[in-house]
């Protein structure tokens, strides 16, 4: 009799340590949540800056590609001549690229135009996203994600256009013609983009236009 007294208390004991056990949880979790979302906003606003920033740089290289003349540099018999998008330049004197253009060079601007467009809405969502992370269904910074991603591969049709027709020429062949810094640039600004759309899906936040 004595034991199975024992046993019952015991016993009551364990429930009563796992009772008190379960209510030190619930408490230490209703006081941390607080310190949580704290945490969590300043989380996701870091990282929302650091997208702005992102987006901002990759702009600026695929601007700087886009409007710069140095695309391609070639030997000729008057001089060095260094070509971008619009104009060729033989040393200081410049002047825009006559009609007709090249096929090649007319898709290879369209499509970093249509970059540089997607490029500025990503950037524009991402700065609405401070004030509205969200309006109605529409998650901004995932919208400036798509943005970001869609202008790596508009740049990466376009330099792929222009690389493989340059590539084909007899002066590229002959080690007369490189490719210059603006080429680069833009090369650069496919990561550069790739990286920012990855960072735009970390921050998540519940704060609604309505």
């Amino acid at each position: 009799m004595d034991n199975g007294r024992s046993h019952m208390r015991d016993k009551a004991e364990i429930i009563d340590q796992q009772v008190l056990f379960a209510r030190l949880d619930t408490c230490f979790a209703t006081l941390s949540e607080p310190f949580r979302q704290r945490y969590f906003d300043v989380l996701t606003h870091t990282l929302r800056v650091c997208c702005a920033i992102c987006s901002s740089g990759s702009l600026l290289i695929l601007f700087t590609s886009l409007t710069t003349s140095y695309w391609v540099t070639e030997k000729t018999h008057q001089g060095l001549v260094h070509t971008g998008l619009w104009e060729m330049c033989l040393g200081p004197t410049c002047h825009y690229i006559e009609f007709p253009v090249p096929e090649f060079l007319n898709v290879t601007r369209a499509f970093v135009m249509i970059a540089v467009v997607c490029g500025i809405a990503s950037l524009l969502c991402i700065c609405i996203s401070f004030e509205y992370v969200s309006i109605g269904p529409i998650y901004l910074l995932a919208v400036a994600g798509l943005l970001s991603f869609s202008t790596g591969f508009f740049t990466l049709i376009a330099i792929s256009v222009f690389t493989a027709v340059n590539k084909s020429k007899k002066v590229y062949l002959q080690h007369l013609m490189i490719f210059g810094s603006s080429y680069g640039l833009c090369w650069a600004s496919i990561p550069a983009y790739i990286t920012t759309a990855a960072a735009h899906f970390f921050p998540r936040h519940k704060r609604k236009l309505h």
